[in-house]
């Protein structure tokens, strides 16, 4: 039987001038989320990761990159549609 092993790498590292970072900067594992601060999907994934990051402490560095949604991106029901700091889930890092 032969095992195939390989390494994930991401196309564009994370970078802390440019990403959204919480966590040690050298955690055992990255969980990269690309959200959209006005969709409440996103939104609702937040108390998940507050989860998974209370769960694994210092084993986890969670990263958010900001991926705006190409269709209705003003449908943010928490904010009505203004964005980022206008209670959508742009909020998810606590930068408003």
């Amino acid at each position: 039987m032969s095992t195939t092993l390989w390494e994930a790498a991401l196309a564009l590292p994370v970078w802390p001038s440019r990403d959204h970072i919480r966590g040690p900067i050298d955690a055992a594992v990255t969980l990269l989320e690309y959200g959209d601060y006005e969709c409440p999907y996103c939104g609702a994934a937040h108390a998940i990761v507050s989860a998974i990051q209370a769960h694994m402490a210092a084993e986890l560095r969670f990263v958010f990159r900001h991926f705006p949604m190409t269709t209705n991106s003003s449908a943010c029901p928490a904010g009505g549609g203004g964005g980022r700091g206008r209670g959508c889930p742009g909020k998810v890092l606590g930068d408003a």
